[in-house]
């Protein structure tokens, strides 16, 4: 029991809904902040592993290899 019974005559079993209900709302809030900032990061991780910028990394890499 995390939570014991208050006053109004709440059960145990309600209090701990509750915590699980303001854990998630508290974690729905968090992502809502920074969900800008996780779509920037991402879009960049995206462009970064795309297969097109990847070969050409590759392409760039192997001709300095053999100019050396």
């Amino acid at each position: 029991m995390a939570i014991g019974v208050l006053a109004g005559g709440m059960t145990p079993e309600f209090g701990d809904a509750l915590i699980v209900i303001d854990g998630v709302a508290i974690t729905l809030f968090i992502v809502m902040i920074y969900s800008a900032q996780i779509a920037a990061g991402s879009s960049r991780l995206f462009r970064l592993l795309n297969a097109s910028f990847l070969a050409s990394r590759i392409k760039l890499w192997r001709a300095a290899l053999k100019g050396s």
